[in-house]
Parts: structure tokens; sequence; C-alpha cells
């Protein structure tokens, strides 16, 4: 005689199907969170790079205009130049802040993708303890049924 199914079988199928499909959805925003910082710190390096040459360059225009190297025309230049870099400096600040606003985003979703895993994971296993349980009780009732049988092959008739 087969063995009873788990008359909740379909529904532990469900929750390992859940935590299945929570289990990608973690990969993939764990994907897309190191992406998003990749962005941010390779944003960050850019911004950091240009304003370190930026920096270098006013030095190096400011020892110049010192030792009176530079002409009136040449102090024009500079002045459009620092326009100019003002206007990159401000798009690479404005890039890295997106970056890093993204960063954050993508760190928020994966928190959520986790906290989403772990609640499907506890439904998962509620539904395999209750498993557990009713498989217990169900050989408990054939040994109980196996003993008696046993018992009344052995008893003294009568």
């Amino acid at each position: 005689m087969p063995s009873p199914r788990y008359p909740l079988e379909c529904v532990v199928q469900v929750h390992d199907g859940k935590v299945e499909k929570a289990k990608r959805d973690v990969a993939a925003a764990v994907g897309a969170r190191r992406a998003a910082d990749g962005a941010r710190i390779t944003a960050e390096e850019r911004r950091d790079r240009h304003e370190a040459l930026v920096g270098r360059v006013r030095v190096a225009e400011l020892d110049a205009l010192a030792r009176g190297e530079l002409r009136a025309g040449d102090l024009q230049r500079a002045r459009q130049w620092a326009l100019g870099v003002a206007a990159e400096s401000a798009r690479l600040r404005a890039e890295a802040e997106r970056a890093q606003g993204e960063a954050l985003r993508a760190g928020a979703v994966e928190e959520r993708a986790r906290a989403h895993l772990t609640a499907r994971k506890v439904d998962a296993e509620a539904t395999a303890r209750n498993r557990a349980r009713w498989q217990h009780a169900r050989r408990a009732k054939v040994e109980a049924r196996e003993e008696e049988a046993s018992l009344e092959a052995w008893r003294p008739k009568k």
C-alpha cells in the first residue's frame, strides 16, 4: 500500500519556488549594487583626478604670474580656461553625486531583497516543520497499528 502524500505538498512546492525566486532576486540585486558601486568609484576617481590636475595647473599659473612670466593675453586665456574647468568640475561632481545616489538606491534594493528572501525562507521552514510533524505522526500511527497487529497475532485464542 503506497504511503499517503502530505496533504499540503503543493504549499511546500509554492514556498520552495518563492525561496528560489527570492534567491535569484537577491543575486540580481547584489550584481546591480556592485555595478552601481563600481560606477560610483569610477566617477569619484574621475572627479578627484580632475580636481588634482586643475590644482596643479592653477599652482603653476600662480607661480608663473608671481615670476612675471604671464601677459595680459595669457591672463585672458587663463580666465576662459577657468570657466571651462569650472563647468567640467561641476559636471564631474554632479556625475559623482548621481552615482552615489544610484549606489545607495541599489543598496536599499539589495537590503529589501535580502529581507524578502529571509521572509520566504521562514515560510518554507514553517511548512517543512509542519510536514515533518505530519510525517512523524503518520509513522507513529503506522507503528501503533503494526504493534497492535503484532499483539493480536500473539494473543492467545479463546
